[in-house]
């Protein structure tokens, strides 16, 4: 049966292989191959053969406290530091657990993207993940199409052509220049990163494309430099609705140290000799993500109790939402699954926690300024709007002294106005003057 396939899908073919001649009128006359298949069947994973010496080695690892440590130190073993990354980028190999209830899917594919200076090993990370994950595709700037799915034409036939997400399903796609993909690219991505699924109709064609795939993404700022003082779409151009999407953002900043420390550790580089990796590192991530841990109910209430933690932090009204509870579970499966449990215990939720501390951090506690509206924004949102209403137009300059001495700087109240102009709460009928939209 045909339909018990679907594009992405690796498949072993048995049959005859055989060439057709196509003669058209007025068309030079050419050849299609033709595959007359006896039987077929799936091959989710590249042929991995795990030999009991394997085994023994994995089992072995597992048990060890700061398992997820060594084998981060695995993961692309050329590039120095960057253990935190590298332990995320393993739990991203590893997975989660997709729960289905009902109509309802939660997925298990955790998406990261990394944001920062050039120079810094991004790309080599893409690249070291064909190592690690069984199957992973690297792509750079695609295109909406490249991506998901695209009408192409055979033979004098239009089809359905699968992009990355979909050929690399159950898999990783590994997405480079990130930031260049123009915005509508993007977008055509939403459904794929949270349902798994991606359904095209163009062409008078219709189709629907399984892409269970963790996204691992890369991006340069918008100036080529990362500036940790402005907010992350005004440096690299991404909507806070893709940037939602991703379970763990992590910037890659070139902050020059004292000339002693760059010294010692221009020689690190210089004097490492990396590990010669014999496949074994994928070996365990194909054996550990194959086990489907559970949540008991004293670690569940141990997460529930951190993510409420994670709302009120820095009385801010931060924006941790369902998807960032729904992250915090993943990263602890996944952490189980490296330890090849059957269930989550406190020390996996204690690595989700320092991923997310350290995520949150890099924002100063503030997820909200992912979209440009940090909790101190909002503060001076209110002070704006209050100020307005009452006032109902007013000169910039007389507004920025009022805030002045109301304790309110000039840069984030002219972030602020910004904001609400966006919105259209005020508007600028003449330069140096504003008012409220009626």
């Amino acid at each position: 049966r045909v339909d018990q396939f679907s594009a992405g899908d690796r498949i072993v073919c048995t049959g005859i292989l055989q060439e057709k001649e196509i003669k058209e009128k007025g068309k030079p006359t050419y050849y299609r191959h033709l595959l007359q298949v006896f039987s077929a069947r799936r091959e989710d994973e590249r042929k991995l053969e795990i030999t009991a010496d394997d085994e023994k080695e994995i089992k072995r690892l597992a048990a060890m406290p700061d398992v997820l440590s060594i084998l981060g130190e695995k993961y692309a073993p050329e590039i120095i530091g960057m253990n935190m990354i590298k332990q995320a980028l393993i739990l991203q190999a590893v997975g989660g657990v997709e729960q289905i209830k009902e109509t309802t899917r939660t997925r298990g594919q955790i998406h990261i993207l990394l944001v920062g200076d050039p120079g810094l090993g991004k790309s080599q990370l893409l690249r070291a993940n064909k190592k690690v994950a069984v199957k992973s595709l690297l792509v750079s700037d695609a295109s909406a199409a490249g991506l998901t799915a695209a009408v192409t034409e055979i033979n004098g036939h239009k089809v359905m052509q699968a992009g990355v997400l979909v050929l690399a399903n159950n898999g990783i796609a590994a997405i480079d220049e990130f930031d260049k993909m123009k915005r509508e690219d993007r977008e055509a991505i939403h459904a794929a990163m949270e349902q798994g699924m991606i359904e095209k109709s163009k062409a008078g064609l219709h189709a629907v494309f399984h892409c269970n795939t963790a996204v691992l993404a890369a991006a340069n700022p918008i100036h080529q430099r990362f500036n940790p003082n402005e907010s992350l779409t005004e440096q690299i151009g991404l909507g806070d609705a893709i940037l939602n999407r991703f379970d763990l953002i992590f910037f890659l900043v070139d902050r020059p140290k004292d000339e002693l420390s760059e010294r010692n550790r221009a020689l690190q580089i210089l004097s490492h000799i990396p590990d010669i990796d014999d496949g074994f590192l994928m070996k365990y991530v194909s054996y550990a993500s194959k086990i489907k841990p559970r949540i008991p109910e004293d670690i569940a209430k141990i997460i529930s109790e951190f993510y409420g933690k994670m709302r009120k932090i820095n009385n801010s009204g931060i924006a941790v939402n369902n998807r960032s509870l729904e992250s915090m579970i993943r990263l602890s499966v996944a952490s189980s699954k490296c330890r090849l449990a059957d269930e989550v215990k406190i020390e996996d939720v204690e690595i989700m926690m320092n991923l997310y501390d350290a995520y949150l951090k890099q924002l100063n506690y503030d997820l909200d300024s992912i979209s440009g509206v940090t909790g101190k924004i909002r503060n001076v949102i209110a002070w704006l709007k209050s100020y307005m209403s009452i006032r109902r137009r007013t000169y910039i300059s007389e507004l920025i002294h009022d805030a002045e001495k109301d304790g309110y700087t000039s840069e984030p109240l002219l972030k602020a106005i910004r904001t609400m102009k966006s919105t259209g709460e005020i508007y600028e009928p003449k330069d140096g003057i504003l008012e409220v939209l009626s």
